[in-house]
């Protein structure tokens, strides 16, 4: 007890102000309920369990006298201690308690950060400043005796305990970490806290105590316990709730600040406030800091609308500025393309394979990677431009479908997030956030409502007959496209199926439009005669061979719509196959008919959609791999399209339905046949197969200049128009206009001139014809024309054009000898060109005497004024003098920079006979060149805004003619060239014509 006494004495020479105050706090007449084994209560005067005398209390406040805070007595000095002898004897219970809580868990309580106040700020601490941590425990202040509890000396539970609470300024502090208090580092703590203290504010004053339900049970007398609310068991899949013990900081500043990150697409900023605060955050992003999400030509128009407006750092907040013109900085700041938007980190594949970053805006979904500390956009889509959106398997990738049927796959970590966002925003753009249909519930809810009102057996599953209601929304379940009940297939078959249509009628509105809903027509029914479901069996799947063509055809056609769909269930598997009609055979069969008969292909689109509706067998994949191998060749007509696409478009946004793959499939190969015509040529034996086996896409090599080759996936609808889009975004080329500069030639073995296949021609098409003759052939891709300037940051776009440029510069065609003289500055940047080839070959050694003359044009070998020893030293020199330090791409970037100053640079050059002169007719930007054979000097130009129409004309004798019609109005000529490239020279000008007058009108 001594040693209790003497530590209590030198606790309270530390920090006298603490002690003074817990005292008084415990001096204070309070009746508590005592814990002792007699049950009676503790006398005044006693602290818990422990008893002091009325000598040893005078004595204790004559010691802290002098160090109380609210003291106003003199600073005379304290009086020692005597002497004192220990209390009363405490009985075993008491004293082995007490050692139990002074001692027995000492290394496990919480610091406690106890201030004193003066009396007066202590109850205005104690009435304004309470948070309660743990249940809530109602305490009586109103009595004047009241006084805040002492600071805990016991064990800091694992959960809060009951009585515990906090009383401070700080209402939402977290708790303190636990950490065991020692004797060596006590000082330390107080040291801390009271600098704390002082750096937060010189006259805040805090008290925070924690009650230990086991020490002080006896200090004041607790109501009972409020009950709260039980907490809300809620599970995060991107932060699961950790249960294990953790460290945190205690007392922190924290700062939250909020912005607007982006608007959705029908979001408007009508209330003042908010444009305020929008407007706000523009500003100050503009004018105090960079940020990558605004691009310093955004930012340079912006700091032009705020200087007009007299908007600066220091009065953008105030009041003076008109909500005009906050609107104008908002709307401005809307149309930027990263600022508000939402971005996920991505990789953009080999697709798009600098794409590190997508952002999602009320506008577009943008693919853009950060360049220079900025978003640099690479490719957009538009919202509008969105079909559908589907998730991987692992959900590692997000596949968007455009409505021209291009997919573009995105691989990101969090495509699960990023396809909500982009379905959400698709469907707010397009007005139907809130018409989405459940297909199944509608569906039954129209079966039991028209078999009650018309005592007839149900409708079948899958169709949709009258129209739609709303339902809850499902953003799960919702597909795309709305289900509006029109152009259903039940529809078109009421009115153009062989059955009678007299039976139905379509319900209209008011003014006239049909709704989609069937009304039977009573007059016409006799009996039971005929049922709905025979109507309804018109439309879904059968596993017998019809008798007679569903549409209305004439006698010859019926027998060949029967053998359609014969051969059509043959390939289904519902019918067996046969030697003559083998799956490969019953497709060629069903092709060669609609490519003759073109009233057939409305019937087998019939049939098809048929075998495909209701079908629970495993035949309807197959029906379904059977339509997109049609649907590649053949268009409908424009009665059945409307009813064609939109049963396409639900069986393909339905991802509930079993085979929506391969219904996106047909949807993607009918809007190709729509575009392009469709394909020409049959379908090789492997393509049958491969389709027929779910493989709808080919590796197709494709050689660049260089002999270098790349892979693409060819499907049965690529056109050549698609290889080049997917090449030049290889390369680097972007703009619309750019990628048609390019093209696809085949160049077929033992041929002498070679065309550029048209953008429109099916690329399986060509290669299943020279497949099929067991020609040699290459794919290869280059630029055709050359009307945009270079841009050189991109490697494989530098590699191509250095591989199709070295090649006409090596034979000559680029150099210019004006009266077969070279000039000297043409000398020596051809040895510096010399040396840039030596180091584009990857060369580090200096070029020798051997290599210098297949480094120089052959036309200057034959030139006597420099001699071989002369272009040797000069290329040698040119390699010194930095070209050697280089790397081979910088080199090869270096060289095409140079030519393209040449003259002739990106020229294509035709060897022509005009007027019985030998000549040389060179394409280029500029215009069309006749250029002298030796020379190369330009002996006329005709520029293309003078060139009125080409014609190719054959001679009896066999000769091809091109002519060239130049002029005006008044004055036109007609200029006849002899050439075997006719063809290709004239598809050129047709092409440079169209580039120059897209260039120079006025949206280009």
């Amino acid at each position: 007890m001594n040693a209790f006494l003497e530590w209590i004495k030198r606790e309270l020479l530390q920090d006298a102000a603490e002690f003074k105050f817990a005292t008084e706090a415990l001096w204070e007449q309070i009746d508590d309920e005592s814990t002792e084994p007699s049950g009676q209560k503790s006398s005044p005067g006693s602290v818990g369990k422990l008893r002091i005398s009325n000598e040893m209390k005078h004595k204790l406040e004559m010691v802290t006298a002098n160090h109380s805070l609210r003291s106003t007595s003199s600073r005379a000095p304290a009086l020692p201690l005597p002497n004192m002898n220990p209390p009363a004897k405490l009985d075993s219970d008491r004293r082995n308690l007490l050692q139990h809580q002074l001692a027995g868990r000492w290394g496990s309580i919480d610091s406690v950060d106890t201030r004193t106040t003066t009396k007066e700020e202590r109850n205005e601490v104690q009435t304004n400043n309470i948070n309660i941590r743990g249940p809530t425990v109602v305490v009586d202040k109103a009595g004047p005796t009241w006084r805040p509890p002492p600071p805990p000396v016991a064990p800091h539970p694992l959960t809060p305990s009951r009585t515990s609470s906090l009383y401070g300024h700080s209402g939402t502090a977290p708790p303190a970490p636990i950490e065991p208090i020692r004797r060596e580092i006590y000082n330390e703590q107080q040291n801390m806290f009271n600098n704390h203290q002082h750096n937060v504010t010189q006259h805040s004053e805090q008290i925070e105590i924690e009650e230990s339900g086991e020490f002080l049970n006896g200090v004041v007398d607790p109501l009972p316990i409020l009950p709260t609310p039980p907490e809300i068991n809620t599970n995060t899949k991107l932060h699961p709730l950790s249960s294990a013990s953790y460290f945190t900081y205690n007392r922190v500043v924290w700062k939250l600040n909020v912005r607007k990150e982006v608007f959705s697409p029908k979001e408007s900023v009508s209330n003042p406030l908010v444009l305020h605060l929008v407007y706000c955050q523009v500003v100050k992003d503009c004018l105090t800091k960079q940020t990558p999400r605004i691009s310093k030509e955004e930012r340079a128009e912006m700091l032009q609308l705020l200087d007009k407006h007299g908007v600066t750092l220091t009065n953008y907040q105030t009041g003076q500025h008109k909500a005009n013109a906050k609107r104008a900085v908002v709307d401005m700041a809307r149309h930027w393309l990263t600022y508000f938007a939402r971005l996920f980190p991505l990789s953009g594949g080999h697709t798009f394979p600098e794409a590190q970053i997508v952002a999602v805006s009320h506008i577009a979904l943008r693919l853009a990677k950060l360049d220079s500390n900025y978003l640099k956009v690479i490719h957009s889509i538009k919202l509008n431009e969105i079909a559908d959106t589907s998730l991987s398997k692992g959900g590692g990738s997000l596949h968007i479908v455009l409505s021209s049927g291009e997919r573009f796959p995105l691989y990101t970590n969090r495509a699960k997030q990023l396809q909500v966002l982009i379905n959400n925003f698709v469907r707010e753009a397009a007005g139907t956030a809130n018409t989405t249909i459940n297909r199944e519930l509608h569906q039954a809810r129209l079966i039991e409502e028209r078999s009650k009102a018309l005592d007839h057996k149900g409708w079948q599953q899958d169709m949709r007959v009258i129209n739609p209601s709303s339902v809850p929304f499902n953003s799960h379940q919702q597909p795309l496209v709305a289900d509006d009940g029109k152009h259903s297939l039940l529809q078109f078959a009421m009115h153009h199926f062989r059955k009678s249509p007299e039976k139905f009628e379509m319900l209209k509105t008011p003014d006239g439009n049909i709704t989609g809903s069937l009304k039977v027509v009573q007059s016409h029914k006799k009996g039971s005669d005929w049922t709905w479901k025979e109507q309804v069996d018109l439309v879904k799947y059968t596993n017998q061979p019809i008798a007679e063509s569903l549409l209305k055809l004439g006698p010859e056609l019926n027998q060949l719509a029967i053998e359609c769909f014969e051969c059509a269930m043959r390939y289904m598997g519902d019918l067996p196959t046969t030697p003559d009609l083998t799956e490969v055979k019953c497709v060629y069969t069903i092709l060669m008919h609609c490519h003759k008969h073109v009233p057939l292909r409305d019937e087998v689109y019939c049939q098809l959609m048929k075998q495909t509706t209701s079908n629970k067998r495993d035949s309807a994949q197959r029906g379904w791999r059977l339509l997109s191998i049609v649907a590649a060749y053949f268009t409908c007509s424009d009665t059945l399209k409307p009813y064609l696409i939109k049963y396409l478009e639900t069986a393909a946004y339905d991802k509930r339905r079993a085979y929506h793959g391969t219904a996106s499939v047909c949807l993607q190969n009918l809007r190709k046949t729509l575009r392009y015509g469709g394909r020409k040529n049959v379908p090789s034996v492997e393509e049958v197969t491969a389709v027929s086996a779910g493989r709808n896409s080919k590796r197709q090599m494709y050689r660049l200049p260089g002999g270098s080759e790349t892979v693409v996936h060819t499907k049965s609808t690529t056109v050549v128009q698609d290889v080049v889009q997917e090449m030049c975004s290889l390369i680097g080329v972007e703009d619309p206009l750019e990628v048609q500069e390019y093209s696809l030639y085949c160049i077929v073995e033992g041929d002498a001139f070679t065309m550029p296949l048209a953008r429109e021609e099916y690329i399986l098409d060509v290669t299943t014809e020279l497949y099929k003759n067991q020609q040699v052939f290459y794919l290869i891709f280059c630029r055709s024309v050359w009307h945009f300037p270079l841009h050189l940051e991109n490697q494989l776009y530098v590699q191509v054009l250095f591989n199709q440029i070295a090649p006409d510069y090596l034979e000559g065609l680029l150099l210019v000898t004006p009266n077969e003289h070279i000039p000297q500055e043409t000398i020596y940047e051809m040895s510096k060109l010399g040396a840039l080839l030596h180091r584009a070959a990857d060369m580090t050694h200096a070029p020798g005497t051997k290599e210098t003359k297949f480094l120089l044009p052959k036309p200057v070998l034959g030139y006597r004024e420099t001699r071989p020893a002369d272009w040797v030293q000069m290329v040698q020199q040119a390699w010194t003098a930095g070209v050697q330090n280089m790397t081979s791409i910088d080199a090869k970037a270096m060289l095409l920079e140079s030519l393209s100053k040449w003259p002739l640079f990106g020229s294509s050059f035709f060897a022509v006979k005009r007027s019985g002169d030998q000549q040389i007719l060179a394409l280029n930007r500029t215009g069309v060149h006749f250029l002298h054979l030796v020379t190369h000097e330009t002996l006329s130009t005709v520029p293309y805004s003078e060139v009125i129409s080409t014609r190719k004309v054959r001679a009896d004798s066999g000769i091809m003619y091109l002519e060239l019609k130049v002029g005006n109005l008044f004055q036109q000529r007609v200029a006849r060239l002899q050439t075997d490239q006719a063809h290709e020279i004239a598809r050129l000008i047709r092409q440079y014509m169209a580039l120059h007058r897209q260039r120079i009108s006025p949206e280009h």
